[in-house]
């Protein structure tokens, strides 16, 4: 991704500061969530653990399963940029849950297509991962998802050895 992610940070940090004033819970989640993944991309990773926690437990206390599969998903990622790829495949096993409960197709494509990258990495075969990738690319073609050509091509590249 590139981008202005100082821009950014400081957009949601307003946005942040105004769901708080209007007391809404939900939006303040949200941001969070937003700005957790922000952080994430910049590589600062305490302060994408602290946004990305406060998410999830805002989400589970104000009754918002799928917000919370979207931070678990977000933590994963975090997990899996910051080399701590056993943690990230768990977590992304834990959003894969909540996101089949709820049945929420994009977040279950995420967390399987981070299953798959995780599969890859840590050494599990090939074709776990392959599977994993399959699945995923199956849901976000089924919903048409922008992430559709993005995982083709991982997809391909994991198949011809080189992932």
């Amino acid at each position: 991704m590139t981008g202005d992610y100082g821009g950014a940070a400081d957009l949601l940090g307003e946005a942040l500061e105004r769901f708080r004033v209007l007391g809404n819970r939900h939006g303040e989640a949200n941001t969070l969530c937003a700005l957790g993944m922000e952080r994430t991309h910049v590589r600062d990773f305490d302060a994408a653990t602290e946004l990305l926690a406060r998410a999830r437990s805002l989400f589970k206390e104000i009754g918002d399963t799928q917000g919370e599969a979207e931070a678990l998903n977000g933590t994963a990622n975090l997990l899996a940029k910051s080399a701590e790829v056993h943690q990230a495949l768990d977590t992304y096993q834990q959003a894969l849950l909540l996101a089949r409960q709820i049945r929420s197709p994009l977040d279950e494509a995420h967390a399987l297509e981070g299953v798959a990258r995780c599969q890859a990495r840590t050494g599990n075969t090939r074709q776990a991962a392959i599977a994993s990738l399959r699945e995923a690319l199956a849901i976000y073609q089924r919903i048409g998802a922008a992430e559709t050509p993005a995982a083709t091509q991982y997809l391909t590249r994991l198949e011809a050895g080189y992932a």
